[in-house]
């Protein structure tokens, strides 16, 4: 009889381990989002790629800086709503939504700032 409660408290016990590796890894998997890449390249009015921009996804604290020729890669979460934006000092920010597309050529057009008082301390 010792035998067989040996058995039936080692198989509750290999039962419960099993329960709780579903418990901690099955809700990490169905929470976790698609994601896709989306490259692109961003230059200014003339042409010439902007070395530094950067790329943000709306409303994170995720992005990416542009490289020597001005290209990035960015992992954006699939799905509606995935806009990323492109900003580079005195350059107009930019955003696009990358719901259906993986790649972006963009164009950013300089800023126009006028100063009304200038003060030459000396």
């Amino acid at each position: 009889m010792k035998n067989n409660n040996y058995y039936t408290t080692r198989a509750r016990t290999r039962l419960l381990q099993i329960a709780v590796w579903l418990f901690l890894f099955l809700p990490a998997a169905m929470y976790a989002q698609k994601s896709k890449t989306v490259s692109g390249t961003v230059k200014d009015a003339t042409g010439a790629p902007i070395v530094g921009a950067t790329v943000v996804i709306k409303g994170t604290t995720i992005g990416t800086l542009t490289n020597q020729e001005g290209k990035f890669s960015i992992s954006v979460p699939e799905g509606k709503g995935s806009v990323l934006v492109i900003s580079f000092l005195g350059m107009e920010r930019q955003e696009f939504d990358v719901s259906e597309v993986s790649t972006i050529e963009a164009v950013l057009k300089e800023t126009e700032v006028k100063l009304e008082d200038v003060i030459v301390v000396g």
